[in-house]
């Protein structure tokens, strides 16, 4: 997209009076194995994104991983120490509900089959869903849903829990996950990235090719990349992404250079390195994937805030602009990610979240009010022509 075309393109999404109703959301969770402290990348990282959010007077959603606090609570008549933290996590999402941030469900699966010993954890469940029985699965959804229901009901008896992120997002394919979302009360799912694909140790996932990746769509029950040709009781919602300048792209990847050839001095590999490093990537396609066509066409990118720094965070609205305007609505929704637990630029986020706070075309919302704005028709789910 060229700077005149832009520039034209967001004068015009203005004088339109196009609305972007934006939700920030975080997925709050330990790492994907269970290690980290959890007084670290949980608790502490989580009061300051809230400081931020209420600063700026803007609502955020705490994307709750549930079953590593049923974990921790299944542990703690053994370990102590466990419910000292269980508890600490259920005063975090409280204090967070009372400020006025939307709580919704995110669940890793792996937590289902732990084992603590020497104050650390080995996970041996399986990290997808829909690898579980449908009976399994849909015991984990509703004890993680009853757990939130039951923590936050007696402070606000209006709460409701009915959004939900697939850990890794791992939503499907998949017969049974979406009928057992709906059979739990779920009607809004945030998992599909249009794009994503990974093929790990742990996880199997293809949304290159899915049939929307922006707009809210009621997918086909059996297959949440599809989209039904009818009203469904359960609305898709993809997370925003967006390809980066080429400009940013190549700083971006030079930077990423420079710490491969200095991690390689190094003698172990990280907890990323190790758990996301693709099985079918030879070292010549790797080098193409990661270096040559994001410097052809720039980089593509998950809206994971965190993750965006003070490089790419700026082209996150501009983008947003783009898209409602080609959209031709005059409501544009746009789900934001983070996993609070990586963030070490917290000051680039305050800025970011300032600027969207102030933007006089977008409006700043909760995964619960996209909700019901999807229930009163203020906005619209696709469906298959």
């Amino acid at each position: 997209m060229h700077n005149a075309e832009y520039y034209a393109l967001c004068s015009l999404h203005c004088a339109l009076c196009i609305v972007i109703y934006l939700v920030f959301t975080d997925d709050w969770e330990l790492r994907g194995d269970g290690s980290g402290d959890i007084e670290r990348i949980q608790f502490e990282p989580m009061q300051r994104l809230l400081d931020i959010y209420d600063r700026n007077g803007v609502p955020g959603t705490v994307m709750a991983e549930v079953m590593q606090q049923l974990t921790f609570r299944k542990q703690q008549d053994r370990f102590p120490e466990l419910k000292t933290l269980a508890d600490k996590w259920d005063e975090h999402i409280l204090d967070a509900h009372r400020r006025g941030h939307d709580v919704q469900l995110h669940i890793h699966p792996q937590w289902s089959e732990a084992e603590y010993r020497d104050g650390e954890w080995t996970l041996r469940g399986d990290w997808a869903l829909p690898n579980y029985s449908a009976r399994k699965a849909g015991a984990m959804i509703r004890a993680c849903k009853a757990y939130l229901e039951s923590l936050i009901k007696p402070h606000d008896p209006a709460y409701r829990c009915r959004a939900f992120r697939a850990g890794a997002s791992a939503i499907g394919p998949g017969a049974f996950l979406l009928p057992e979302l709906i059979e739990n009360g779920i009607d809004l799912d945030i998992s599909i990235i249009d794009g994503y694909r990974m093929n790990t140790r742990n996880l199997q996932i293809d949304f290159t090719n899915c049939d929307e990746g922006r707009l809210p769509y009621y997918p086909k029950l059996e297959d949440a990349r599809r989209m039904s040709d009818k009203a469904e009781a359960i609305v898709c919602m993809p997370l925003f992404q967006f390809r980066a300048s080429r400009t940013a792209t190549a700083m971006h990847v030079f930077s990423k250079v420079r710490e491969r050839l200095a991690k390689s001095r190094r003698a172990s590999a990280s907890y990323a390195d190790e758990q996301w490093a693709s099985l079918d990537s030879s070292p010549v396609n790797k080098v193409y994937e990661q270096v040559v066509e994001p410097l052809l066409k720039g980089k593509h990118m998950v809206a994971d805030i965190g993750k965006l720094g003070s490089r790419f965070l700026p082209q996150v609205l501009p983008t947003a602009r783009y898209f409602a305007r080609k959209s031709g609505l005059d409501k544009y929704p746009v789900v934001l990610s983070n996993h609070s637990k990586y963030v070490s630029d917290f000051e680039s986020i305050d800025r970011f979240v300032g600027e969207l706070a102030a933007a006089p075309d977008v409006k700043l919302v909760t995964l619960t009010d996209i909700s019901r704005m999807l229930g009163s028709n203020q906005l619209t789910a696709r469906k298959a022509h």
